[in-house]
């Protein structure tokens, strides 16, 4: 089994999460404090230590109001040929 949050796929991802943060205005302290979760736990998704899974990706989504649709339909595309 692959360990998928190497991948190019998953970087872009969370880059794609730290560029809405940013552009939310929110620190990674209050992302954790809105979603009931440590900082770390933020941190981690952040530098690539932790996976996300799609009830996560939705909270995430929903908190820096993105559209989870189209923010995965972006990425798949570019996706496919390099992974």
């Amino acid at each position: 089994m692959s360990v998928t949050t190497r991948t190019k796929a998953h970087r872009r991802i969370v880059a794609a999460l730290i560029d809405a943060r940013h552009k939310s205005g929110l620190r990674q302290w209050q992302v954790a404090k809105k979603l009931g979760r440590p900082q770390t736990w933020v941190a981690r998704i952040e530098t690539g230590q932790r996976r996300l899974d799609l009830v996560e990706l939705g909270q995430l989504c929903r908190l820096y109001d993105l559209d989870p649709c189209k923010l995965v339909g972006k990425l798949v595309g570019k996706l496919s040929d390099e992974d």
